[in-house]
């Protein structure tokens, strides 16, 4: 998987003529949306490569997942929602039920009462309706709880996104989407939700809403009843958002919403058994977004490069029946030794703009990738080091819970869902995963 909670970078900004006007328009149309839309031009680094996204940053951080040998998944996430995580909290107190011998569930039941019935209400008295209704998601299992209200509530978040007054308030919406799907997946929600969603990401002025909603497609795909032809059809409506740098729906140039693109693009491929047709058809546009000057995007269009890599493999018996193999079911139709000079280029980090932060995090994690493009059988955070019984320690990276709980990543498939999923429930990611049925059967089955 990949990994969270990212930072726009600063440094120095240059500006075309071109980017200066689109983003004046863009702030001065997302000034009437909202007054929380920042619509902020930035900077590319020139290079005789191809132009690639990352001149214009949007209001949210992508993120990523897990960052050393062993992970406690609270340092990255690629965060859709990280306005929202950032401003989005009342004060502890305020959100205190009165009454506290009131169970979980029965507080749930009433956050939804009070959610839906919208009567006389200003846009903050709805926006924290919403944010409660999603903290309590986050704090328990709910599944059975939401079931029976599943496509009412769901309903209720589409009608606030075509209705919201602002950009919070559209985020908190989106969110509430995704949360409730993932909660309990149905074969309804993907339908739902696909034409309000699609027409959010191409209309919408305000590059954070664009990016939310990508994120909260792809998961409506995978949890909500798409077939392999509509995924595969999504697949190539964020192809397309890649390819183009963000111009195909409007955010042209835009960082934050390319690398939400990547992203919900590679945890949708782990959900198809048969990816060889599709890898020659998304490779070249993922190898060129490697000289793209943000780090963000250049990492997770490696990281996408890698889960690619390990799908043309698969594992069987070996000759003496005794063990497990790893063996080609393809090959990947491209000019292996160019891309690994583009990822060794890469991971040398070398750009002035990055922090010292920012460039261990860009070198450990294209360092991962091309050691997977050289041997597809080796996962994130591999090492060849030896223990103390001289067995080769193989894949170090492991996730840790407030429980107690650890969950050890040592494939891409796992790697990428575990960080998309992370980046979706935010700061409550890890309570959720252990309470969450459908968050944990998806790190188990690929």
């Amino acid at each position: 998987m990949s990994m969270l909670q990212r930072r726009a970078f600063g440094g120095p900004k240059v500006q075309s003529r071109k980017s200066k006007l689109k983003a004046e328009q863009q702030a001065k149309a997302s000034s009437t949306a909202s007054s929380a839309a920042n619509s902020r031009a930035g900077s590319r680094v020139p290079s005789a490569a191809p132009s690639r996204a990352g001149s214009e940053r949007g209001s949210i951080p992508n993120s990523r997942a897990g960052s050393g040998d062993e992970d406690s998944g609270d340092e990255d996430h690629r965060d859709p929602f990280a306005s929202i995580t950032r401003r989005g909290h009342f004060d502890a107190e305020e959100d205190r039920h009165e009454d506290e011998d009131l169970t979980i569930e029965d507080i749930l039941q009433e956050r939804i009462e009070k959610m839906l019935d919208n009567k006389k209400k200003g846009v903050e008295d709805r926006e924290k309706d919403i944010l409660r209704f999603n903290q309590t998601l986050l704090a328990m299992d709910a599944k059975d709880d939401i079931s029976y209200q599943q496509d009412e509530i769901v309903e209720h978040f589409l009608k606030t996104i075509k209705g919201a007054r602002t950009e919070k308030e559209t985020l908190l919406a989106l969110k509430g989407i995704a949360l409730t799907t993932l909660t309990n997946p149905n074969s309804r929600a993907y339908a739902l939700t696909k034409q309000t969603l699609t027409q959010t990401v191409k209309d919408s002025l305000i590059p954070s809403i664009k990016s939310a909603a990508i994120t909260t497609l792809g998961l409506t795909a995978f949890f909500g009843g798409a077939d392999e032809t509509s995924t595969t059809s999504l697949i190539q409506f964020f192809s397309n958002i890649i390819t183009t740098d963000g111009e195909s729906v409007g955010a042209s140039d835009n960082a934050d919403v390319v690398t939400s693109a990547i992203n919900s693009l590679a945890f949708l491929l782990t959900s198809l058994d048969e990816a060889e047709e599709i890898t020659q058809t998304l490779m070249p546009g993922l190898i060129d977004q490697l000289d793209s000057s943000d780090s963000d995007v250049q990492i997770a269009a490696a990281e996408a490069i890698a889960l690619l890599y390990e799908k043309s493999w698969h594992e069987e018996m070996n000759e003496y029946g005794d063990g497990m193999v790893i063996k080609p079911s393809y090959t990947v139709a491209v000019n292996t030794h160019e891309l690994l000079s583009k990822l060794k280029e890469a991971a040398s980090g070398s750009r002035r703009h990055l922090n010292k932060r920012d460039k261990k995090a860009q070198h450990q994690s294209l360092l991962d990738v091309l050691h997977s493009v050289e041997n597809p059988g080796r996962g994130p955070r591999y090492s060849e080091a030896l223990d103390k019984d001289n067995n080769v320690y193989g894949s170090r990276m492991s996730v840790k819970t407030r429980g107690g709980g650890a969950w050890k990543v040592d494939t891409w498939w796992c790697y990428v869902r575990l960080a998309f999923l992370k980046g979706v429930c935010g700061g409550g990611w890890d309570v959720f995963l252990e309470k969450s049925e459908s968050f944990m059967s998806a790190l188990r089955d690929e």
